[in-house]
């Protein structure tokens, strides 16, 4: 089976909780994935490791967003904002 590199990508404290590792985790149930998050500040990967236990298992990343969408072949948006960095 062929990995999926997934990237979550967060701009907003509000959007770093469970709602969305509740989506990896139904992605996870039918594939293969490496996950990662890119926050946009370490306060934000703090929260994240705080608020959504399923996070520490995922590659934390902060900043540099372009670079981890190349490697991506799928990416989670959270807001208009980094939806829009994604484009």
């Amino acid at each position: 089976m062929h990995t999926i590199n997934v990237r979550v990508l967060v701009k907003d404290r509000c959007l770093v909780g469970s709602p969305i590792a509740a989506a990896v985790r139904r992605l996870q149930s039918e594939n293969e994935l490496a996950v990662s998050m890119v926050l946009p500040s370490d306060d934000l990967s703090a929260l994240a490791k705080s608020i959504a236990p399923d996070v520490v298992k995922w590659k934390l990343q902060v900043g540099d967003l372009t670079e981890a969408l190349k490697t991506a072949d799928a990416a989670i948006a959270s807001s208009g904002t980094v939806t829009m960095e994604c484009a």
